[in-house]
């Protein structure tokens, strides 16, 4: 893999056969702007299909819950049901209508779902969850296979785990969260197996879609030695077709290439594409995460911004993103609905402070 580079705008082939129509991604944004029980919105369609017809090659949706009491925060749309199927249709519609590769982010919240009459679920007690026990981890599993299942019957192309952000997979991986002492807990092969399980489990119910998981490259109590050693994993036994590390900064980017200027490089994946996401926002920290060896890019808060940022990158070699921070009205003009807008407003400098005040 020496030497690997790639053109922003070069087509990429996924294992599962889908091809991508360029190497740039619509990163997974918590929105809150699905409806109280669990479906998708109008504004969920309209925010998606914005991205999709700007351009990029893959994208993600927000994080939908896999089961009822596994939901992070509010206005969360789930997949544990099929009453939620029309709503989901709809979406991978407005998606895929556009060119795009379609996915669906399963994420069950954990230690960190909102509270229920049943308790959240942790690899450990903490004061807001309670251990889970073996029979709790086999519903995990199956309801992740379950959300997988039911989005590809949607029309998605695949779904993507989220193990990062200190969800209930990355609570796992994590060895300050994770003081388990059974076969779950301990080594890093102990404490990935969840993650491992509910991959097979995927792969078992929707054998021909896409599949993709996400980590931290460091968070919370999270080792960057172990996190790239667990990429490198599930990428060289094929377990995921994509793995998308969150790297949070091109400043954390630029220190990793400083500490290991090949590791993207010389990664082997043989089956699997590796991308990177992290506040990549301009031509120049997109093209430099290629050169340096990934295969896509992951783009976030500069998508917000400017739903056709791969059109603006195709037209403007030397483009980047607007400053921050922005007005209501500039964010409504792109996508942006009046719960999403509440949820930005409580971001330090995202919008402006007038605005801020009047969210």
């Amino acid at each position: 893999m020496e030497g690997l580079m790639h053109s922003m705008f070069e087509p990429l082939r996924l294992a599962s056969g889908h091809v991508l129509r360029n190497r740039l991604m619509f990163a997974p944004l918590t929105t809150q702007q699905s409806l109280a029980d669990g479906r998708v919105s109008r504004e969920d369609r309209h925010w998606l299909a914005m991205r999709a017809q700007g351009g990029f090659g893959l994208v993600l949706t927000a994080a939908a819950a896999v089961t009822a009491d596994s939901r992070a925060f509010r206005g969360q749309y789930g997949t544990y049901s099929d009453a939620f199927l029309p709503g989901m249709t709809g979406l991978a519609h407005a998606v895929k209508r556009h060119g795009a590769i379609a996915l669906v982010q399963l994420q069950h919240g954990g230690g960190r779902s909102l509270r229920t009459a049943g308790g959240a679920l942790a690899p450990s007690p903490t004061p807001a969850a309670r251990a889970a026990n073996r029979g709790d981890l086999a519903e995990v599993i199956d309801a992740f296979a379950s959300g997988a299942e039911r989005s590809v019957r949607a029309g998605f192309h695949g779904v993507q785990v989220h193990a990062a952000y200190g969800f209930l997979l990355a609570q796992f991986l994590d060895p300050q969260a994770n003081r388990r002492t059974d076969a779950y807990g301990g080594s890093l092969d102990n404490r990935a197996r969840l993650l491992r399980e509910v991959l097979a489990a995927i792969r078992t119910r929707t054998p021909s879609a896409a599949l993709s998981v996400r980590l931290n490259f460091r968070d919370r109590g999270l080792r960057p030695d172990e996190m790239l050693a667990l990429a490198g994993e599930l990428l060289v036994d094929g377990a995921v077709d994509h793995l998308d590390l969150v790297v949070e900064h091109p400043a954390v980017f630029e220190e990793m290439e400083a500490a290991r200027p090949t590791w993207l490089r010389t990664l082997n994946r043989r089956r699997g594409v590796l991308g990177l996401t992290g506040g990549f926002s301009s031509a120049r920290s997109i093209e430099a995460a290629l050169e340096s060896g990934a295969d896509l890019v992951g783009i976030g808060t500069a998508a917000v911004l400017h739903p056709d940022l791969p059109k603006q990158l195709l037209a403007h070699p030397g483009f980047r993103s607007r400053t921050l921070p922005a007005t209501a009205d500039y964010l409504a003009e792109r996508g942006v609905s009046p719960p999403f807008l509440d949820y930005l407003a409580d971001w330090p400098g995202f919008v402006t402070e007038a605005d801020r005040a009047a969210a």
